[in-house]
């Protein structure tokens, strides 16, 4: 189904590094300019990477639609915003909408944030403990699952979720 390539297309952009043309590095970098407390105030910088983000995201529904052949981008909007009344693809419009949102986004910092901070003080507890080379591909492999894991569940448990916790609906 259309609406599943291109949401699994922006979830691969998210966690692959740049040179596989993601934008994991993206991610991990302007993370750490996120305040992760509760009730944070927001930077104007906030809302110039989500700017960024959001044109990022625009960039990424062009590649898709110009790798499914569809020739005029407005007719995969008009795809996703017909599927929206239908509830078999709620889930799937509604991480395709998300993408663009700017609360989810500032969530989605900020978890990404309190996760690499969680897996940085993990990785240096293991680094003092047996500093060996195979010690440190195997937590370099341990991080880059976990960083895959960390993004699905944002974009599959996220939908509903804005910087102060779960939205009431």
């Amino acid at each position: 189904q259309l609406l599943h390539r291109a949401v699994g297309h922006l979830y691969r952009k998210i966690i692959q590094p740049k040179e596989e043309g993601g934008w994991l590095e993206w991610f991990e970098d302007n993370c750490l300019k996120f305040n992760v407390q509760k009730k944070s105030e927001h930077g104007l910088f906030y809302t110039e990477l989500h700017k960024e983000y959001e044109g990022m995201v625009e960039n990424a529904l062009v590649e898709f639609s110009a790798s499914e052949g569809i020739t005029d981008h407005d007719e995969l909007y008009m795809r996703i915003f017909r599927a929206t009344d239908d509830k078999k693809f709620e889930s799937t419009v509604n991480l395709l909408l998300a993408a663009a949102d700017y609360k989810k986004f500032v969530a989605l910092m900020k978890r990404k944030k309190r996760t690499l901070l969680k897996k940085e003080k993990i990785g240096q507890q293991q680094l003092r403990a047996n500093s060996t080379p195979t010690t440190v591909k195997e937590r370099d492999f341990a991080m880059q699952r976990a960083r895959e894991d960390e993004m699905q569940h944002s974009l599959s448990e996220g939908e509903g979720e804005t910087e102060e916790g779960p939205s009431r609906k």
